[in-house]
């Protein structure tokens, strides 16, 4: 039918600020399809003006170039979607490809900065972080204060009046202190030369939204995440509140991993059970790519499995309970999500038993990031976002314990068996193996030639950022079945593998693509990922080498300094000691990685003693490298690093 963008963003701003009514617009839809019919093209916009609805120069702000948010008011994208679908003027199809680009993460690149209102007093503004549609966000602190301080400058034409502006500052919740550390606190918010001003808590770090555009979670990184948020949710259900408005965009991860929450509106009549839905929909994104409902009026949910088969099983179970259209059949509150969460992460069985069918469909359209919404109106209260995006420490999984070892019971003694009267027979030869027919088949395929090539590394480039791995591996695989062998192919795979939780096989293939000749510093972080994974962490040294070379010397030297200041706010993150403390033993400060080895331990990563030895030994302290390596080997005696530290402890001169 042709709708255009344009024309839906003009209905969906004239519904949002009372401009026009449905009848209106049901006129000018009218009004521009007979027009059409004589051969004129008019727009919404165009319409509106012709049948004396709207003055022009209105109209004409209509369709503005102003960015709109439609996540913002998901009453008046229902009416806007149903507006079309009556006048017969858009089919669902058409209404799902204009809002999936409306949702899209604006690209700050083609955005105009706001810049601070002059009256705005009492703050020392360093520098601007981060551009949304909404508005600019500026990193300062206020006068005579060192605290650093996230101040978002809003755009006037997000607000439709000076009314709306007020009503929207009024909404916000300065302090929160009483809602615990894991609330990113609003500290003020006024108006300031007809700019909605709002001053937060800093955030060092990214709102979830971006991690997952920027394929930067996987899907155990991203449980453990909203597993914390839960938990921190938990007393705030406890006291019968809810946040009510819990999305990828309100839940930001720290340069630690440790979440915090956007705290600025509290809807009155928020439940816990529509917050457990919502971290429902955030976990179905985390798992399969996607939003858990897509389309204008969806209303039956794919298994995240159908996207993603690592997120099949006990992942797959929670997500579908906490989605349950019964509420009573969700989750109670946050902390039984977070409790079934920790039971998935300490690979224990899990409690939910809800299957796709009893999930809910939502009651409006899908949102991208919203899996359940049934809030009234609160123009562009989901946007006050700090998009300071700096890199996330890859945390190490711990391994688990080892049972004791136990003495092995008395065996009682048996006389020999008697010789058997006849030889025994000899035992059947194994059976051939069988023939792979799917790697035959690729293979008289022939080898890629070059367009065929371009065409596989665009399809694998969009199932890495579908996150759809098991795709990525089959096809990385056929290419390299088909030849000629290429590193990006052994690249894709080891990804895959690691994804996957197969640590020797992604070594395999990333080892086998530096032999091909790829130097990336993305193969080498995943190579460090990797050794990290196995506990090799000598080879981990090999990799930092690799990553920064003498002539990065002030690259290191800033990664030190990032790392501090994140230690500062988490001082309780083991592996951020001991990522600095292997920067610090790569640059032959042995006496500061030792100390960064030792907290770690202290905070019960028992994986840090082999660091420590290495940094003891380098440090001369040989007799204690040696007792640390013993710790190491008694408790990670199965991982491939322990023969790495095996090694090291017989070379030390006893």
């Amino acid at each position: 039918m042709g709708l255009s963008t344009l024309d839906f963003v003009v209905a969906f701003r004239a519904l949002g600020s009372r401009t026009c009514s449905v009848a209106d617009l049901r006129r000018a839809l009218k009004a521009q399809t007979s027009l059409m019919e004589k051969g004129r093209r008019l727009s919404l916009a165009e319409a509106l003006a012709e049948e004396g609805i709207l003055a022009l120069h209105w109209a004409g702000e209509l369709a503005g170039p102003a960015p709109v948010d439609i996540r913002s008011d998901p009453a008046t994208l229902t009416a806007t979607g149903e507006l079309f679908l009556a006048a017969d003027a858009a089919t669902e199809t058409e209404l799902d490809r204009i809002i999936d680009v409306l949702a899209r993460p604006a690209d700050p690149r083609t955005l105009k900065e706001v810049p601070v209102p002059p009256s705005l007093a009492g703050y020392d503004i360093a520098w601007e972080v981060g551009r949304s549609r909404t508005g600019s966000v500026y990193r300062g602190s206020k006068r005579g204060s060192s605290e650093p301080v996230a101040i978002k400058v809003f755009r006037q034409e997000v607000f439709p009046s000076i009314a709306a502006c007020r009503a929207f500052l009024g909404k916000m919740s300065p302090g929160s202190s009483d809602l615990g550390p894991a609330f990113i606190r609003v500290l003020e918010a006024k108006e300031a030369d007809g700019h909605a001003v709002v001053v937060q808590e800093f955030v060092d770090g990214a709102p979830l939204e971006t991690l997952l555009a920027e394929r930067k979670l996987s899907l155990r990184r991203g449980f453990e995440i909203v597993a914390r948020a839960a938990a921190a949710l938990a007393p705030v259900h406890a006291k019968g509140r809810a946040h009510g408005r819990l999305s990828t965009r309100s839940i930001f991860v720290q340069n630690s991993d440790r979440p915090k929450i956007d705290s600025a509106v509290w809807p009155e009549d928020a439940a816990p059970a529509d917050d457990v839905a919502s971290l429902g929909g955030v976990l179905y994104e985390i798992a399969a790519g996607v939003p858990p409902f897509g389309g204008f009026r969806s209303t039956k949910l794919k298994p995240p499995s159908r996207f993603n088969a690592a997120a099949a099983g006990p992942a797959e179970r929670i997500i579908l309970k906490a989605l349950a259209r019964n509420p009573a059949r969700r989750y109670p509150d946050a902390a039984a999500l977070a409790a079934d969460l920790d039971r998935f992460l300490r690979h224990e069985e899990v409690t939910a038993d809800v299957e796709a069918r009893e999930a809910s469909p939502p009651s409006k359209p899908a949102m991208r990031s919203h899996p359940r919404r049934k809030r009234e109106i609160v123009i562009a209260a989901a946007a006050i976002i700090s998009v300071a995006v700096s890199l996330i420490v890859y945390k190490v999984t711990r391994s688990g314990s080892h049972p004791p070892d136990s003495k092995p019971a008395p065996v009682a003694s048996v006389p020999p068996p008697a010789p058997p009267l006849t030889p025994p027979k000899a035992p059947p030869p194994p059976p051939a193996p069988r023939p792979d027919l799917r790697k035959d088949e690729l293979a008289r395929k022939g080898p890629l030639k070059p367009a065929d090539e371009i065409d596989f590394r665009m399809r694998a480039t969009g199932l890495l950022a579908k996150r759809e791995f098991g795709e990525l591996d089959r096809l990385a695989e056929e290419a390299l079945i088909r030849g000629p062998e290429r590193d990006w192919a052994h690249h894709y795979r080891a990804v895959a593998a690691l994804e996957r939780g197969d640590a020797p096989a992604a070594l395999v293939h990333a080892d086998r693509a530096v032999a091909l000749g790829a130097d990336t510093p993305e193969l080498h972080e995943l190579r460090l990922e990797i050794r990290l994974a196995r506990a090799e962490y000598r080879l981990v040294l090999e990799e930092l080498d690799r990553l920064y070379p003498r002539e990065k010397l002030s690259l290191e030297n800033q990664e030190i300094l990032r790392l501090g200041r994140q230690i500062e706010q988490d001082k309780e993150n083991a592996a951020l000691f001991i990522r600095r403390g292997a920067l610090y033993l790569h640059r032959r400060l042995a006496s500061r990685a030792a100390e960064d080895f030792q907290k770690a331990v202290t905070l019960g990563e028992s994986r840090a003693f082999y660091f420590l030895a290495l940094a003891l030994r380098e440090d001369q302290r040989v007799e204690e490298a040696g007792e640390a390596l013993r710790r190491f080997i008694a408790a990670h005696g199965n991982l491939p690093g322990a023969e790495e530290a095996r090694a090291l402890l017989a070379s030390l001169p006893k």
